[in-house]
C-alpha cells in the first residue's frame, strides 16, 4: 500500500523512524509494509495554521481514498504537533500536557466502520469513533478543560478534565461512541500515592446529573506514563480519576524478652557401687532341749553331793 502526506507550507519535515519513505518538496510518500502506523515528525511555524492532507491506494486491491485531514493551529512559538491545536502556556506544570485543544476532520464515516485519529502532547493519545448512521466531515475536538462549578467532584482524586465535541452533517440523529486511550503520568501516580489499577475514565451525564465510570483497562507504559483505553457510549466531559493505595494498619510486632534460665549442668549418672554385706551366719542358740539337759544334770549332780554328805556323817 502506498501513502502520501501533504505538508502545508510554512511546516518542514523533521523525521520518521519509518525506513520506506522519500520526501519531494512538501509531500512525503510511505510505503506501508506490514505496519497499522507510521509516525513522522514536523516543525511547526511560530504563528498560522496549517491543514495535513493525504491519500493512500492499494494496488492489488486496485482501491485508494484519503486520509482525514488534520488541522494546526499554533498560537506561540515552538514546534507544534499533528492533530494539536495549541493554545500555548508559558510555564506548564511537570503534568500537565503542552497541548491543551486538538481537533481532527474525518470527510467521511460510513455506518459501523470505526475510524481512528491519533494525538500528540494531549493527555488523550488516541480516539475511535464509530456510528451508527453515515457522518459527512464530522469535526473532532478535544480540550482540556476545568471542571465546572455546577458539575459535582467525580469519585478519587482527579487528575486532568477534558471535553470531546462532534460537529458535522447528520451528527444530531446519530448515535456515535468509540474508544478513548490516555496516558496518565508516572510522578502524578507516585506523587498521591496512587493504585494504578483504580484509575479509570469517567463521563458525565447531563440528563441524570452524575459521572458514570466508563470500563478502564490498562493497555501499556513507557518510562514516563501509564497508558489506559476505555469505551464510551457518548461523548461529552471526561475525568481521568484514581485512588490511593490501601493504607494497611500494622500491629506492633513485640519485642521477644528474653530470660535467663539458669543452667544446671546435666551430669551422667554415675554408678555407685553399693557395698554388699557378706551374709553372717547367725549364731546358734541352744535349744531347749540342750537347755533342759545341762539343767537336769546339775540338779543330779546336787542331789549326789547331798546324798555322798549324809552318807559321810
Amino acid at each position: 500500500m502506498g501513502i502520501v502526506e501533504e505538508i502545508p507550507e510554512g511546516f518542514s519535515f523533521e523525521g520518521t523512524d519509518y525506513e520506506y519513505y522519500e520526501v519531494s518538496g512538501q509531500k512525503i510518500a510511505f510505503a506501508a509494509i506490514n505496519v497499522t502506523e507510521i509516525r513522522y515528525k514536523v516543525r511547526a511555524p511560530s504563528s498560522g495554521e496549517g491543514t495535513f492532507m493525504g491519500n493512500w491506494i492499494d494496488m492489488l486491491g486496485d482501491k485508494e481514498g484519503d486520509i482525514a485531514a488534520t488541522t494546526v493551529i499554533v498560537g506561540g512559538g515552538g514546534a507544534g504537533a499533528i492533530g494539536a491545536e495549541i493554545t500555548p502556556t508559558p510555564t506548564p506544570a511537570p503534568t500537565v500536557a503542552a497541548v491543551t485543544k486538538a481537533s481532527r476532520v474525518i470527510p467521511f464515516l460510513e455506518a459501523g466502520k470505526e475510524v481512528g485519529m491519533a494525538f500528540k502532547d494531549l493527555d488523550v493519545s488516541m480516539i475511535t469513533v464509530k456510528s451508527n448512521k453515515n457522518v459527512s466531515n464530522m469535526k473532532v475536538i478535544i480540550e482540556r478543560v476545568e471542571r465546572p462549578a455546577d458539575i459535582p467532584e467525580p469519585l478519587g482524586i482527579p487528575y486532568t478534565y477534558f471535553g470531546i465535541k462532534l460537529e458535522g452533517e447528520g451528527i444530531e440523529s446519530a448515535e456515535i461512541g468509540g474508544r478513548i486511550e490516555f496516558k496518565v503520568d508516572k510522578s502524578w501516580i507516585s506523587d498521591n500515592n496512587i493504585d494504578e489499577t483504580t484509575v479509570t475514565l469517567s463521563r458525565y451525564d447531563e440528563k441524570e446529573e452524575k459521572w458514570n465510570a466508563l470500563p478502564t483497562y490498562k493497555v501499556g507504559e513507557d518510562d514516563t506514563a501509564v497508558y489506559f483505553e476505555a469505551e464510551t457510549p457518548l461523548f461529552a466531559i471526561f475525568a481521568i480519576t484514581g485512588e490511593r493505595k490501601a493504607e494497611v494498619a500494622t500491629t506492633p510486632t513485640p519485642t521477644p524478652v528474653t530470660t535467663l534460665t539458669p543452667t544446671i549442668p546435666t551430669q551422667s549418672p554415675t554408678a555407685q557401687t553399693t557395698p554388699t554385706r557378706s551374709p553372717t551366719t547367725p549364731s546358734p542358740k541352744p535349744s531347749g532341749c540342750k537347755a533342759s539337759f545341762v539343767f537336769i544334770s546339775l540338779i543330779v549332780l546336787l542331789l549326789l553331793r547331798k546324798r555322798r554328805g549324809e552318807r559321810n556323817k
